[in-house]
C-alpha cells in the first residue's frame, strides 16, 4: 500500500513495536491487549489506534495478519 511502517518509535514515554505513522496505528506485538492497557489508553488519549498481535501468527499466517491490518487503515 505504500505506506511508511516504523519499528520501535517511541511515543512519550513508551516505545511500540510498529507504528504506521500516515495511519496513527500502533501495533503491538506478543503483550496480551489487557496487559497492555496503560500503553493503549494513553495512545487512544493521542488519537492513535492501537492493534495487538501474536508473533506467532506474524511467523505463521502473514498474510492474515496484513489482511487484518489492512481493514484497520482502510
Amino acid at each position: 500500500m505504500g505506506l511508511q511502517v516504523r519499528r520501535l518509535a517511541p511515543i512519550g514515554p513508551y516505545i511500540v513495536d510498529f507504528i504506521i505513522p500516515s495511519q496513527r496505528l500502533v501495533i503491538i506485538i506478543d503483550v496480551p491487549c489487557d496487559q497492555a492497557a496503560a500503553v493503549m489508553s494513553y495512545l487512544t488519549a493521542r488519537d492513535y489506534r492501537t492493534t495487538c498481535l501474536a508473533s506467532r501468527d506474524v511467523l505463521s499466517t502473514p498474510s492474515a495478519v496484513l489482511a487484518r491490518l489492512t481493514l484497520q487503515i482502510v
